[in-house]
């Protein structure tokens, strides 16, 4: 099977997806380390690969569906953001994060805590159809090129680097962005990141052409790159330092991202189906259970990360296993 013929079931992207949610339970739940500098270098440089390849991904393959499958995906989206927010009101409101209709609405907007990434994906999703419309991808490269570099300067800039000026007008610039949730949102983020991935899909041929190896050695050293970017930034004491956008940690996302069509586990189909499902469940449930075990509980470290894991994954099973039920009795009556 060559990799273009992959492009419908790729199984190691599954499985690197789990990887991903697993990280990124991690990084939420920080620290688990007993020393300092391994939750620094967790947080701010470990696991940052891992957003950016949900974002390249999903417009790798929103690139490749019809206009009609790119409508049902982006309104699937809007559900999925809509129905885990309303999982999280009770707890927003018990603490108070949603006290009033402005909050509510700034909540909705811009998405409260992880669900950013999801009311994120929805907007630049709805922008880059609606570009494309307009623009199309394969006719206008150059332009999308430009689009990326110009959005990615501007989020890296105002993510950590404008602070090393201490200039008012800067400062001023980083608030006025900062009412999107900062430079990670759907304009700097998702819709440059979202747009490297449909770039990958129309020159696929090219780049999937290339040794598998030159990746390899482009992950590391992109990854290296980062680190020591992460190390230098530390070495100002930067203060708020989050490090959600960075000159390099996207880099690593990229390659990790064109790898996975490189090779393809024997004789997973269901099973790297079921962890790609279950990530998706997992990211959108931990933080409850975060909540509930810092409420309840005295666990820290690396015991409340597992036990947030295993019941995220518990819960993600559990869900898979009644949506598949419904689906199934839904199909048995419209049989009958």
């Amino acid at each position: 099977m060559n990799k273009i013929e992959t492009l419908n079931k790729n199984k190691l992207l599954d499985i690197l997806k789990f990887v991903c949610a697993i990280l990124i339970v991690g990084s939420h739940t920080l620290p688990i380390f007993k020393q300092d500098i391994l939750n620094l270098y967790y947080g701010q440089w470990f696991f940052r690969f891992c957003v950016p390849l949900f974002f390249i991904s999903s417009g790798f393959y929103f690139e490749k569906m019809s206009n009609d499958k790119k409508l049902l995906y982006i309104k699937r989206i809007l559900i999925i953001y809509l129905v885990s927010t309303a999982l999280y009101m009770p707890v927003l409101i018990t603490q108070k994060i949603v006290n009033s209709f402005v909050s509510l609405i700034c909540t909705l907007l811009w998405g409260h805590h992880h669900l950013w990434y999801l009311i994120a994906l929805f907007t630049a999703l709805v922008i880059s159809y609606l570009l494309n419309k307009f623009m199309p991808l394969e006719k206008k490269k150059f332009v999308y090129y430009i689009l990326i570099v110009s959005l990615l300067t501007v989020g890296i800039f105002f993510d950590e680097y404008y602070k090393i000026f201490d200039n008012d007008i800067l400062k001023k610039i980083s608030h006025l962005i900062n009412i999107f949730g900062s430079s990670r949102n759907f304009l700097f983020m998702a819709l440059p990141l979202i747009t490297i991935g449909r770039l990958i899909f129309v020159n696929k041929e090219k780049l999937f052409s290339v040794a598998y190896y030159k990746y390899i050695i482009l992950t590391i050293l992109f990854s290296l790159l980062s680190l020591v970017e992460v190390t230098i930034l530390v070495k100002l004491n930067i203060s708020g330092l989050t490090c959600d956008m960075s000159l390099f940690n996207f880099y690593p996302a990229i390659f990790l991202f064109i790898l996975t069509f490189y090779w393809s586990p024997i004789g997973l189909n269901n099973t790297t189906k079921c962890l790609r499902k279950n990530a998706d469940i997992v990211y959108i449930l931990h933080p409850l259970f975060i909540y509930i075990l810092s409420e309840f509980t005295n666990l820290n470290y690396f015991p409340k990360f597992l036990i947030v894991l295993l019941l995220s994954f518990v819960s993600s099973v559990l869900f898979n296993y009644i949506l598949t039920k419904i689906k199934n009795f839904k199909v048995q009556n419209e049989k009958s």
